[in-house]
């Protein structure tokens, strides 16, 4: 086995432990908005593919047709939240076969997602059904995960490419890959088509063909499985080939003509089919919020939140975690990124300014355009897919001018120790809290004890640590020792 390859099974083992304890720690149907997910993809293995235009005479959403089991194990949960209505938690109707129809917020949404996870969980009814949809969904996750970081470890010449991608999956994205929502396969598809355009000018012809191929497939769900994975493509691109340059963009890409225009078609495919989807349905139509105030003022004053939500909010977008969560995961990443500026050049300094421009302006127009309809609905986990490309830039240029000073080490494990400090206290709090509250006592509810789920959370971290601070095929010479090892994240390929 490659390198590549050893460091991308590092990570997907690290990551299947980490979601592993987070599937559970939430009781069943608790995630956010996990019930009518998981109506969408029950529905959808059975044949339902298309809405059916049917709307609930109390509840939100439209119908959909699930095993009544479904509709029984997630009532609890349902019937918790403030926003669904009966149809949403109890069968609006019985029908013929042993289905009965309930109201999904998700029914519009693209099926190509929820064919995967329904279709594995056929056999089952009820939670079960639910946990094997959630695995699937972590499964999917992880395997993209792994994606980039095999494309990133083709370029990387240092660590801190590698440091800056495990530094995207926050507490809030790893929770959003272990729920059967697509919001997770959204953010890990991201990762994959980032990592493989950002290393684009940095190998040869080869492997920038590898690397297209791969980044074209990561790119596939990233468009698909949410109304706004197109915008969201576009922008990547975009920023990708001004990191890149744009005349030099043309040329390297004229050197692997054939594989450059297979993606590009394949990917204008993917597209058209997920703008048609949109358009035909209708998927993207606001609900009608009705809110008061300034649409600029009151979007505005969301903008800390969003940071905040991407590092942490679970179950619910505004049900916070503990402070030490946003403490410790927030410096690690400002760290990373004021280390980035300060290392940076001038171009790699705009660079960096426009990746955030791009992160911010997109979703301050969406909510601002939409706001007399909809309200400030946007979630920083929403964002996610663009955002995190600031990051991951900041990996880039540091790759670029890595730097040398001696207290970048323990700089580094410092901020290493603060982010497995978010993810178990992430788990672990939100674990004890479910523990506590009305689902407690949910029978169909598999967790563990909280100090079980810390020490899964841990063992991922520590895959995640060895992959790391293994070699990088690219670099010069090899490391017997882990400390020389380590040390090479602050020296560079020299």
């Amino acid at each position: 086995m490659s390198r590549s390859f050893r460091l991308a099974a590092w990570v997907f083992l690290g990551t299947m432990l980490v979601q592993a304890a987070w599937v559970l720690a939430v009781p069943p149907f608790r995630g956010i908005d996990e019930f009518d997910h998981v109506y969408r993809a029950a529905s959808v293995a059975d044949g339902h593919w298309m809405p059916s235009g049917e709307v609930p005479d109390d509840g939100r959403g439209e119908l959909v047709y699930v095993s009544p089991g479904i509709v029984r194990d997630a009532g609890p949960a349902c019937s918790a939240l403030q926003y669904t209505g009966p149809d949403n938690c109890n069968p609006a109707e019985v029908l013929d076969q042993g289905v009965v129809s309930v109201g999904s917020g998700a029914a519009r949404y693209n099926p190509a997602f929820y064919f995967v996870v329904g279709f594995a969980a056929q056999p089952f009814d009820g939670a079960p059904a639910m946990y094997v949809m959630r695995a699937v969904n972590a499964l999917l996750c992880s395997l993209l995960l792994a994606a980039g970081v095999w494309a990133t470890s083709r370029w990387a010449r240092t660590r801190w490419p590698l440091v800056a991608l495990l530094g995207v999956v926050t507490p809030v994205a790893v929770y959003s890959t272990s729920v059967p929502g697509p919001n997770g396969v959204e953010m890990c598809g991201a990762v994959g088509l980032w990592t493989c355009l950002l290393g684009m000018g940095r190998v040869d012809a080869a492997t920038r063909r590898r690397l297209l191929v791969v980044g074209a497939a990561c790119a596939v769900p990233l468009t698909l499985v949410r109304g706004l994975g197109p915008l969201w493509l576009a922008t990547v691109v975009i920023v990708a080939w001004v990191h890149v340059g744009p005349r030099r963009t043309f040329t390297l890409l004229r050197e692997v003509p054939r594989t450059a225009l297979g993606c590009v078609l394949a990917l204008a495919a993917v597209g058209v089919a997920a703008v048609g989807w949109i358009v035909g349905v209708d998927s993207l139509a606001p609900e009608n919020a009705a809110p008061g105030g300034n649409p600029v003022v009151e979007t505005l004053r969301q903008v800390p939140a969003w940071f905040l939500q991407s590092l942490a909010a679970f179950p619910l977008r505004n049900e916070a975690a503990p402070m030490v969560v946003y403490a410790t995961a927030g410096l690690a990443l400002l760290g990373l990124l004021g280390l980035a500026v300060r290392q940076a050049d001038r171009r790699g300094r705009l660079e960096l300014l426009f990746a955030f421009a791009s992160a911010l302006t997109v979703p301050v127009l969406l909510t601002v355009l939409t706001y007399e309809t909809a309200g400030v609905i946007w979630q920083g986990r929403y964002g996610w897919p663009l955002s995190m490309g600031v990051v991951l830039l900041a990996g880039a240029l540091l790759d670029r001018r890595p730097p040398a000073h001696p207290l970048v080490v323990p700089g580094l494990v410092t901020g290493a120790v603060m982010w497995g400090v978010a993810h178990v206290v992430s788990v672990t709090d939100l674990a004890i809290d479910e523990g506590k509250g009305v689902l407690g006592d949910h029978p169909a509810w598999w967790t563990l004890p909280p100090w079980t789920l810390a020490a899964l959370t841990v063992a991922g971290l520590a895959c995640w640590w060895r992959a790391a601070t293994a070699e990088l095929p690219n670099e010069s010479s090899r490391i017997a020792h882990s400390g020389q090892t380590l040390a090479l994240l602050s020296t560079g390929d020299r």
